[in-house]
């Protein structure tokens, strides 16, 4: 009885951080690189509703999508660095994963100057290939 009672309260407390974040769709100021170590950080979950990843290429900004049947998708949200390198989430950018948009430049901040060469070079592949 107590595994499904903690269910389906997962489920409604989801339902109610989505709901009222997403009334809250702005642009934030999450710091700078240096404040958040390797993994998940959760900081920002409460207040805003998304999660910040850390990981040896970069950083980046989750939250659950909208709800599919027995499913809650993450997405990645807008994130760069301004002049001064603080960083900033923009919630009205999304990057689905099923639309393989998670490799656009605008869905992470990248701290690993290989992996942007790589990218870039991937990226102008592409589009050569498409002319």
């Amino acid at each position: 009885m107590n595994g499904i009672l903690k269910q389906v309260w997962e489920v409604v407390d989801r339902f109610i951080a989505w709901y009222t974040n997403r009334e809250h769709r702005g642009v934030y100021d999450i710091g700078f690189p240096e404040d958040y170590g390797m993994g998940l950080d959760s900081r920002w979950r409460a207040l805003y509703g998304f999660w910040v990843v850390r990981n040896h290429h970069g950083i980046f900004a989750i939250m659950e999508g909208e709800q599919k049947p027995w499913a809650w998708p993450l997405v990645r949200l807008g994130v760069w660095r301004d002049e001064t390198g603080r960083m900033w989430v923009d919630m009205k950018q999304v990057f689905q994963y099923e639309k393989d948009e998670w490799a656009d430049l605008e869905s992470f901040v990248c701290l690993d100057d290989k992996s942007v060469a790589k990218r870039l070079s991937a990226s102008q592949g592409s589009i050569n290939k498409a002319s």
